[in-house]
């Protein structure tokens, strides 16, 4: 690929933003992926916090309800093996006012399981208005915890999507500034220079100047792989004649 071959275009198409490109990506496609991808985060996140609140509507309770403190003996361990990571069950039953109550399996900490043994006593909280509701008081996640891990991930689900509506808006306003006021000008290559990753991949980076038509002289860069470019492609020389699409001091870009 010859190095001036690569800034000949035609300038009546270059005009459409969209339209006959040799390098950079349209404003469109330079973040409409990140912002897609930031949306489908937001949406993973979103069903974490659903599963999570269902999880913590339990532990919540014993945050804002009465509780009262009993003994009760463990009557199950269990434990469940997955890749390098253990989980660990238990189960136990407890009397409140003469009347026996028995508890699911639930989750606990390794450390309790490990010192636990059926049959032995544990201390275990309820809630005074609802005593077949029960946790081990040293055995599993605090309510506390819970009931912060689920803030944590009410603020991300509130700052993801916003990032991403910030990103998606940021696209479509450069996008708009090309339609609308965009004007093709000429500038010239300051330096250029090859880069590769190290696997046989080669992308080209160039520095440019152009005026605006103002007269304010303008630095920019851009980098990516145009077609055909490879190990043995020529780089364009400094002064090689390049066209800019430009809309404002802000917003513009090489073709």
């Amino acid at each position: 690929m010859n190095a001036a071959d690569f800034f000949v275009m035609d300038p009546k198409k270059a005009m459409d933003p969209l339209g006959q490109r040799r390098f950079a990506k349209s404003p469109v496609e330079q973040h409409v992926p990140g912002a897609m991808a930031l949306a489908l985060v937001s949406a993973l996140v979103f069903w974490g916090a659903i599963a999570l609140f269902f999880k913590a509507r339990e532990p919540i309770r014993f945050l804002r309800e009465p509780v009262l403190e009993t003994t009760g003996r463990i009557t199950r361990l269990d434990s469940r093996r997955s890749g390098d990571s253990t989980t660990y069950y238990a189960a136990w039953s407890y009397e409140v006012d003469g009347r026996s109550y028995e508890s699911g399996v639930r989750k606990v900490r390794s450390n309790f399981y490990k010192a636990a043994t059926l049959g032995s006593g544990t201390a275990v909280v309820y809630l005074a208005a609802s005593p077949e509701v029960s946790r081990i008081e040293h055995g599993q996640s605090s309510a506390g915890s819970v009931a912060a891990g689920l803030a944590f991930i009410s603020v991300l689900l509130l700052c993801i999507p916003l990032i991403g509506a910030a990103m998606l808006r940021s696209a479509v306003k450069r996008y708009l500034a090309f339609r609308r006021h965009r004007k093709l000008l000429t500038g010239a290559v300051l330096a250029a220079e090859r880069v590769s990753d190290g696997e046989g991949n080669h992308s080209l980076r160039v520095r440019y100047q152009f005026n605006t038509p103002e007269g304010l002289p303008l630095i920019g860069t851009e980098a990516g792989v145009p077609p055909g470019f490879n190990d043995k492609s020529a780089i364009p020389a400094p002064g090689t004649p390049v066209f800019v699409l430009y809309a404002n001091p802000l917003v513009f870009e090489m073709l």
